[in-house]
């Protein structure tokens, strides 16, 4: 995944920690207590990402070693003979095995181990003087390993591999102590490179073995700089090193290209090009052949020759946006840029600008064609541009975009009412009623007044659905005469009509027999005009396809008014408004309900409904 891991040292807990990227976040372990010497670390990743850490350990002052075997540390201990282990180097061979180089300070010596499979290997590489300090190691294409270290007694920078049989050591610069924070890389046959500090003068050097001699340089020499230096090549065998700027406290970077001259025969004629890229423009198709001379650092020179086939220039697209086009708001339009051509036969790209902004509102399609909905009523311009690869070219076209007026539908929504009978006063006395629409008996029922309260004796006598252009009545029948006691002087027995609407208001009709009579007492009470006290609510649908602002005109034909405004604030479409008002009528006459609903574009739709009240 190419994701980072870092081994470092944490001095604040004397602690041996390890971090790796996972993706969307850093993952940090503690490995090992490490002591207060703030020692090197090194890492390597085998083959299954899995890291490799060599370290010195600052408590028991040896060599250690840790790899991540899939499900925990394996951490082992190296070499503890002496003070061992500083500034270690750590290399995976092709079978992930670790090698690594390090310093013994209790011998002065330069040490190399290797885990042979089953058990390290450890071996002295240099112990002559002082040495072995600041190492830095690579494997070779054979698993060989190369070191190279500061020789600290006679401040050089030195350099040692393993032939195969034995170890071939030698000095690689002696001018002046030099040789501390090297940093070793390969080319890919196996030739070395080593950045390094000049501890006089405080310089970055870098060393390259040419494959007979060692080739030295000072890269940079600008105040005290080379410090804690490391060193890669890339692919074509150019070193990339960063350093320290102890100066400015910067972190620096340095790189040197290998070849130095391209000169460049185009085939035509014309003057020869130097440098590593250049563009040259041929006069006329045909066939070329191009010759590239390349000059390294050391004068070594090499060609290469290509063959290049220039065709006929190529002839920019012709754009065609069709039109013009004519749509209603909210309805698709499908623009057409099919017209558009190539002269060449190119396949051609396109895409749109609605409203000539600028900016394009499509990105780039194989398809000619577009279909999109404009919201609301537009005049004005769309541009297609045609693309063949190289060039370009656009073309305009006019759209108009006409307003649709809203439709409405508007309706009476239903009144219903419950009607119950109450009755209070004399006891035993019962009482009938009867509801009539038109005239005709649509229900009945009677009962008796008995002790307690008028309250618990209601007669609920059905639930009405009323249709606002017929009468309603009740008849109210009491018969004293057959009453258990034909009544008390000044007897009396009131009754009520109770109206239930729907919203639960109430609306009482109220009326009192006296009970003294022999005969049959009956009241007729209109119930039309109670109903139609509370009010008619009327229900107004209104759709429109574009993004308006709708106005809702109530007209109800009795002289009231009422204007109910609907803002599309969030401008979506199509859409649906409904507005309900309740409105109470003066009394029973023939009205003529108007609803005139307007968009904000002026689009005007009326719609009337003539409504007979009793």
């Amino acid at each position: 995944t190419d994701y980072p891991h870092i081994s470092y040292h944490d001095y604040s807990n004397r602690d041996l920690k390890y971090a790796r990227w996972t993706g969307s976040l850093w993952a940090t372990e503690t490995l090992d207590y490490v002591g207060d010497v703030p020692g090197k670390t090194s890492l390597a990743l085998d083959s299954t990402d899995s890291p490799h850490i060599s370290y010195d350990d600052g408590v028991d002052e040896n060599l250690k070693y840790a790899r991540w075997t899939g499900s925990a540390w394996d951490i082992q201990t190296v070499d503890s003979g002496g003070v061992v282990g500083a500034g270690s180097s750590l290399a995976l061979d092709s079978d992930n095995n670790p090698h690594i180089s390090y310093h013994d300070y209790s011998n002065r010596d330069l040490k190399y181990a290797r885990w042979t499979g089953s058990g390290w290997k450890i071996e002295t590489v240099d112990s002559v003087g002082d040495v072995g300090r600041h190492t830095s190691m690579v494997l070779d294409n054979n698993d060989h390993p190369h070191i190279s270290y500061y020789d600290f007694g006679n401040s050089d920078l030195k350099y040692a591999k393993w032939t195969g049989s034995s170890w071939n050591i030698e000095t690689v610069d002696s001018a002046n102590s030099v040789g501390t924070y090297s940093s070793i890389a390969l080319e890919s046959n196996d030739n070395p490179h080593i950045s390094y500090l000049k501890l006089t003068g405080v310089d970055l050097r870098y060393a390259t073995w040419t494959g007979n001699q060692w080739i030295i340089e000072t890269v940079d020499s600008a105040g005290s700089v080379g410090g804690y230096t490391s060193l890669a090549l890339d692919e074509r065998g150019n070193p990339h090193i960063s350093y320290r700027d102890a100066t400015n406290d910067d972190l620096r970077y340095a790189k040197k290209v290998g070849i130095v001259s391209y000169e460049w025969d185009f085939g035509d004629g014309s003057p020869t090009g130097l440098g590593e890229r250049l563009t040259h423009v041929y006069p006329s198709p045909g066939i070329y052949n191009v010759t590239l001379t390349v000059t390294d650092v050391y004068g070594a020179v090499d060609t290469d020759t290509c063959t290049v086939t220039i065709l006929p220039r190529n002839q920019p697209p012709i754009a065609d946006a069709n039109g013009p086009y004519y749509v209603d708001e909210g309805s698709p339009v499908t623009l057409d840029g099919s017209g558009s051509y190539d002269p060449d036969g190119d396949v051609l790209q396109y895409r749109w600008d609605l409203n000539i902004d600028g900016i394009w509102d499509t990105g780039w399609s194989s398809g000619p064609h577009l279909e999109h909905t404009w919201g609301d009523d537009y005049s004005g311009k769309v541009m297609v541009q045609v693309w063949d690869g190289e060039f370009t070219d656009t073309d305009i076209a006019n759209i108009t975009v006409s307003n649709v007026a809203p439709t409405v539908e508007l309706k009476i929504l239903p009144t219903n009412v419950n009607v119950s009978l109450r009755i209070a006063g004399e006891k035993w006395h019962d009482v009938s009623i009867e509801l009539y629409e038109d005239d005709v008996l649509i229900a009945e029922g009677s009962f008796t007044r008995y002790p307690g309260s008028p309250n618990d004796q209601i007669l609920d006598l059905t639930h009405l659905e009323v249709n606002i252009s017929r009468r309603y009545s009740v008849i109210v029948r009491y018969t004293p005469e057959d009453d258990i006691i034909n009544g008390q002087p000044n007897g009396a027995n009131p009754f009520w009509i109770v109206l239930k609407l729907v919203d639960q208001e109430e609306v009482w009709v109220h009326h009192t027999f006296n009970v003294q009579h022999p005969e049959t007492h009956t009241r007729e009470v209109d119930l039309t005009t109670a109903i139609l006290s509370h009010g008619l609510t009327f229900e107004a649908i209104a759709y429109d396809p574009g993004a308006d602002d709708l106005t809702f005109r109530w007209n109800f034909g009795d002289g009231t008014n009422i204007t109910d405004f609907y803002p599309n604030e969030n401008k979506t479409f199509p859409i649906v408004v409904t507005g309900i008002v309740t409105h109470t009528f003066p009394g029973s006459a023939t009205y003529m309900i108007t609803l005139t609903v307007e968009d904000d574009d002026f689009g005007v739709t009326p719609v009337t409904s003539m409504i007979v009240l009793g």
